[in-house]
């Protein structure tokens, strides 16, 4: 009998990726995880099924209460569609094979039994699937809280940073020669391995600002 056991055993860990258990940490909703994974390796699916297992959780009345984030618009649009597409196939109940799928499935399913029961009509309005980009988020905390934001009149997110790029390095370059000694010594130095130009400088800071996420942990934050 235990060879028959271990037989099974072994056929359900041939049919599962080998992250499995990795993925099914993922799902716990109860806590917060970082999924780290190369391109193409399914984070998206994983993720479409996080996001349809807390909307199934009977602890969510409306589906606003759920948020997704994204970087852009068009990976915005692409999950809220494929969340959508999910819903759709489990309403029309069309087949799926793949185990990944199946499980994507009975959460889909889940979804629409709660979507029943609260009255969402999810499918009908998929605007309420509420996956929005960082930025869409973060201009709504600052609208909502304008003193403490500091911000003032309409907030929106730019498509073409460069102006403000441009106004960023002329300000920095500025400060050179003010009361911040170690800022000072900083511009000083770049200034002697750029022939003391400052226009090249500038360029120079403009260049940097874009990929900010490229070396923004090595600059210490003011006062750190």
């Amino acid at each position: 009998m235990s060879d028959l056991f271990s037989a099974a055993a072994a056929r359900v860990e041939a049919i599962l990726p080998p992250d499995w258990e990795a993925r099914a940490q993922a799902l716990d909703i109860r806590h917060s995880w970082i999924v780290e994974a190369p391109a193409g390796s399914g984070k998206t699916g994983l993720l479409i099924q996080r996001f349809l297992k807390l909307l199934a959780d009977e602890s969510v009345d409306e589906p606003e209460q759920v948020l997704a984030i994204t970087f852009t618009v068009k990976a915005t649009h692409e999950m809220r569609e494929r969340v959508l597409s999910q819903l759709e196939h489990a309403r029309a109940r069309t087949a799926v094979n793949a185990e990944f799928d199946r499980e994507t499935r009975t959460l889909a399913e889940a979804v629409l039994q709660r979507d029943a029961q609260r009255g969402w009509g999810l499918l009908e309005h998929p605007r309420r699937l509420n996956i929005r980009t960082i930025d869409s988020v973060c201009g709504e905390i600052a609208r909502t809280l304008p003193v403490l934001s500091g911000g003032g009149g309409r907030l929106a997110p730019v498509d073409d940073a460069n102006a403000m790029y441009r106004e960023a390095a002329r300000q920095t370059m500025m400060l050179l020669g003010g009361m911040d000694a170690e800022l000072n010594e900083a511009l000083r130095t770049v200034l002697l391995h750029r022939d003391g130009s400052l226009t090249d400088c500038e360029r120079l800071l403009i260049e940097m600002l874009p990929l900010r996420n490229q070396w923004g942990e090595l600059v210490p934050l003011s006062g750190q």
